[in-house]
């Protein structure tokens, strides 16, 4: 049967890839933005164990502690992607080859080791992919090559027991154009290099602690408009311990962060900030919890000290109730403000220093034994110095503006069915206003909606249908414009030929619309990519 079957499958594909061939329209697949406000959640391929008892309103709440890229359709392949993540979170593999290509992809891979060697944890592989120029200079071109090291100590080791040791390095490259500016024909080439040193302790029962230090720099080389060479450098240094004792817990952490902004090799720019932070948790009853603590923060042009709070309740094994209150600082780096948007104008690329004098939080979550959960979350929050994206002086040249007196309000809600017979499928809304005054910020979806469903139609055969809704985006601080309605239509067909070789048929932007990242700039129409996927 599955001979007639790829046979089938082979003829329908030929007759959609005339159909495709035939259109020339464009379309989008959005990047998963920060500025949104709307976390990704992603589908396991087991059975959900239940939780720990979840002290704060982290992302491991609205986001539950689960596998997301795992679900194929949640990957939003944006068309300049300088933090691609290599690596799915599947099942531990030992050699994994992927090759794939499509109608406005380009052939591309991935190549993929991981093992053990000499107690050591290894996983490391490289990556290619192209757009092809569905627009005029539309396309770009990303290489991405990554390599992470763990190791462990055993229990028996003393003072050295039940280390952590891990190293994580990363060097990518690429190029794209400025398609949707005045200046289509500049081109931009990037060079990213990235380095992550962590340890951890848990030999005590009553004590762990731990620190990381992150390095990361971009350098971008940019012809006709400047020709120069820019670069971005930024570190992140954090350290921090638990003593915990029967109902009490404290937590003491601290963090240091830095970046540099160069031009032709010269520093232009640079900025410190330092973080303290001391939380004690007071567990009274079972299933209660209460806590309190201090923020202190300090840049070179300010120092402030934020309180912290946080009371959760569980009722039984299905509902928790919890509440946050966090006010304080949000830090982005040129670094995040170019991955964010790709497009922006380098001699004004800087970073942003955002104070949050309120931040209050509010979730409820239902959990029905292995079968499903419903999460509903509230937030209100009032901050200054709020960064956003606007192409005032330069028509697709993105500068980066601030503004203060912002409130945010957001309503989010997520329904997560988990594997079983008839499939699993994760749905998620939700509402934000992000305003000053009467105006929305730019580039901030008011209504945000996804849902995705995978079962097996046979046994080779899996269906994975989805949709993703972005609405009510403007492009200006003065609101005199919106962005149009995002829709994508998405279907993933996975055949298993063998049981390390598969083959998946990925369908994006199935309805040909014509949806945008940022004004000017459209994304890919429908395309059809052909997966082929090796492992042993």
């Amino acid at each position: 049967m599955k001979n007639y079957f790829l046979l089938f499958l082979a003829a329908i594909l030929t007759f959609s890839g005339k159909h495709l061939s035939q259109e020339k329209p464009r379309g989008v697949e959005l990047p998963e933005f920060v500025i949104t406000g709307v976390q990704k959640i992603n589908i396991p391929q087991m059975d959900k164990l239940k939780p720990d008892f979840l002290p704060t309103l982290g992302k491991d709440f609205f986001s539950p502690p689960i596998s997301p890229e795992d679900f194929k359709l949640a990957e939003i392949s944006n068309p300049i992607n300088l933090n691609a993540d290599l690596y799915e979170k599947k099942d531990p593999v030992n050699f994994l080859l992927r090759a794939e290509g499509g109608k406005e992809t380009m052939p591309g891979g991935l190549i993929r080791a991981s093992g053990a060697l000499a107690g050591i944890l290894f996983d490391g592989g490289f990556e290619y992919s192209r757009i092809r120029d569905y627009k005029v200079n539309a396309g770009s071109r990303d290489y991405l090559g990554k390599l992470a090291l763990n190791y462990f100590t055993g229990n028996n080791s003393g003072f050295f027991s039940k280390n952590t040791l891990s190293v994580e390095a990363s060097l990518g490259s690429g190029e794209y154009y400025l398609f949707g500016s005045d200046f289509y024909d500049t081109k931009r080439e990037y060079d990213s290099r990235r380095l992550k040193l962590s340890y951890n302790n848990s030999n005590y029962s009553f004590l762990s602690f731990g620190g990381d230090a992150d390095f990361s720099s971009l350098d971008l080389e940019e012809t006709q408009i400047t020709s120069s060479t820019y670069g971005m450098q930024e570190m992140n240094a954090h350290g921090g311990f638990d003593l915990i004792f029967p109902d009490v817990k404290f937590s003491g952490n601290t963090n240091f962060s830095r970046y540099i902004n160069r031009i032709d090799f010269l520093n232009s720019g640079s900025s410190d900030l330092i973080s303290l932070s001391g939380v004690l948790k007071l567990t009274p009853s079972v299933g209660f919890q209460i806590g309190g603590g201090a923020n202190y923060y300090q840049s070179a042009t300010k120092s402030s000290i934020y309180p912290y709070a946080l009371i959760s309740l569980k009722m039984g094994n299905s509902i928790t109730i919890l509440g946050e209150y966090t006010p304080g600082f949000t830090r982005l780096s040129p670094v995040s403000f170019q991955t964010k948007n790709p497009y922006t104008d380098l001699l004004q690329l800087t970073g942003n220093l955002e104070e949050r004098t309120l931040d209050i939080k509010g979730a409820l979550k239902f959990e029905y034994d292995k079968y499903f959960e419903i999460n509903a979350g509230v937030r209100y929050a009032k901050s200054d110095n709020r960064a956003y994206f606007e192409d005032i002086n330069a028509d697709g040249i993105f500068n980066i503006a601030a503004i203060s007196g912002v409130s945010t309000f957001e309503l989010n809600t997520n329904f997560l069915f988990y594997n079983g017979p008839s499939g699993e499928f994760y749905a998620n809304a939700a509402y934000l206003e992000t305003k000053s005054g009467d105006f929305y910020l730019p580039y901030i979806p008011q209504i945000f909606g996804e849902a995705y469903y995978r079962f097996n139609m046979l046994s080779f055969l899996r269906l994975e249908p989805g949709i993703e809704i972005k609405l009510k985006s403007y492009e200006s601080i003065v609101n005199d414009s919106e962005l149009p309605a995002y829709y994508d239509l998405k279907l993933n067909m996975c055949v298993e030929i063998y049981e390390s070789f598969l083959i998946d048929f990925r369908f994006s932007n199935i309805l040909n619309r014509e949806n945008f990242i940022f004004r000017n700039y459209p994304g890919k129409p429908s395309d059809l990519i052909v997966r082929a996927e090796f492992r042993f």
